[in-house]
């Protein structure tokens, strides 16, 4: 499966008592009013690299814990730069913000909140909870031997939703992100810097972002995922629906079965080892959308039900406005039995103004629909990704064929 592997005031209500008893329903319905009225949210400081104290939080907690433990739900734990060797976990909705809060984890530098040991990070235990601009790293226990570690940098479950995964540094775990929800209230995984999660003793090992338990509900936008070797995301529970997967750059494939409803736009999955977006079985409504593939080891998009085991066919699975470039094997295959029908692959662009299965294009094998075509690369898919075009992989006419392909697109755009 080309190395792919297998979460009061009550109404107020007029009533026929004395007019002697005013003043004590006025007392009442303002006592009732200040119950009512939830306690203001508290800032909580932590910080171990000068006096802390984790009983009474002054003039900082030296644990993150202690801090959480101390706060009541909507407040925020402000955690200073340094090195926080524990596994967190919040039980109620809380707000964590590392030193680089707020700042996109891409391509950022100065000093970072790190936190981590062998079993864990971070494990989110309730709904609404958000961890923001922290370094979550170093989990290393295998959790499939030590049922109490976590595998994941940064681990949530499928009871909860409402997760706000936001600017984080994820590396150097068994994998990076368990993401798992029940989607009842909407998470977003945004702006994360997730990157070389390859312990090789740990179950899952190699994963940017996985989920097993069921996701639902979820944004996953504008990360960065390099070096994960087994995917940059997989999704292999009994149920995924509504996934935004946008906006994305990754070195590694992303891969789904069992998911319906959802949509992957906007990526650049550039030089995978496998295929760029792996359709991987029970798939169903699934719209791919202005993504760039380029330099796949082997398709831009593959289309198959038997990888992991034998699963119903796809359905429903479209592919228009992407642009598929030097794929080794396909920009895109539809295995034999693979799809219900034949797949809707029109108006992309095949790597040169020729269209599919032509020379200096890529293929697109199987059952599916590719013409029209578009003749230079789409508006709306990104033109490099992360990685710059490498000539000596591409050789001298396929660089130029790309380049020419990006200068009539500009000149379109120019001209409109």
């Amino acid at each position: 499966m080309e190395n792919v592997n297998r979460q009061a005031v009550a109404s107020l209500r007029t009533g026929n008592a004395p007019r002697t008893g005013w003043r004590e329903s006025v007392l009442a319905t303002v006592v009732a009013l200040a119950v009512a009225v939830p306690a203001q949210a508290t800032d909580r400081n932590v910080n171990n690299t000068g006096l802390c104290n984790d009983v009474t939080g002054t003039p900082a907690y030296c644990t993150i814990q202690a801090a959480v433990n101390a706060a009541s739900p909507g407040d925020t734990i402000n955690v200073a730069a340094g090195t926080y060797p524990e596994l967190v976990k919040i039980t109620q909705t809380l707000i964590l913000q590392g030193a680089q809060h707020g700042i996109d984890a891409r391509s950022r530098s100065g000093p970072e909140t790190v936190v981590g040991m062998a079993d864990g990070a971070f494990q989110i235990l309730a709904d609404n909870v958000t961890i923001d601009g922290f370094t979550a790293q170093g989990v290393t226990t295998d959790c499939s031997i030590i049922i109490s570690a976590l595998c994941a940098g940064i681990h949530t479950n499928n009871a909860f939703s409402g997760h706000r995964i936001l600017n984080n540094i994820v590396q150097n775990n068994i994998f990076g992100i368990y993401l798992n929800s029940n989607g009842v209230n909407p998470s977003l995984v945004q702006f994360n810097l997730i990157q070389n999660n390859n312990v090789a003793s740990g179950s899952s090992s190699g994963n940017g972002i996985y989920s097993d338990q069921g996701l639902s509900n979820v944004v996953i936008d504008r990360n960065k995922l390099t070096n994960n070797t087994n995917a940059a995301m997989l999704f292999v529970g009994a149920s995924q629906s509504r996934l935004t997967i946008s906006n994305n750059s990754a070195d590694n494939s992303i891969a789904l079965i069992n998911t319906s409803n959802s949509t992957i736009s906007g990526n650049a999955i550039i030089k995978p080892p496998a295929s760029g977006v792996f359709i991987g079985g029970n798939d169903t409504n699934i719209a791919l959308t202005c993504n760039t593939f380029i330099s796949s080891a082997t398709r831009g998009v593959r289309i198959n039900n038997d990888a992991f085991g034998s699963l119903a066919a796809n359905s429903n699975i479209t592919l228009h406005n992407n642009d598929f470039f030097r794929n080794t094997i396909a920009g895109l295959e539809v295995d034999t039995g693979a799809h219900v029908g034949t797949v809707n692959a029109t108006n992309n662009w095949w790597g040169c103004p020729a269209g599919a299965n032509t020379p200096a294009c890529d293929a697109a094998i199987g059952n599916a629909t590719v013409i029209p075509f578009l003749s230079r690369p789409s508006d709306c898919a990104p033109i490099f990704g992360f990685e710059a075009p490498m000539l000596s992989q591409w050789g001298l006419l396929g660089l130029a064929t790309l380049l020419l392909g990006v200068a009539a697109r500009s000149m379109r755009k120019i001209a409109a």
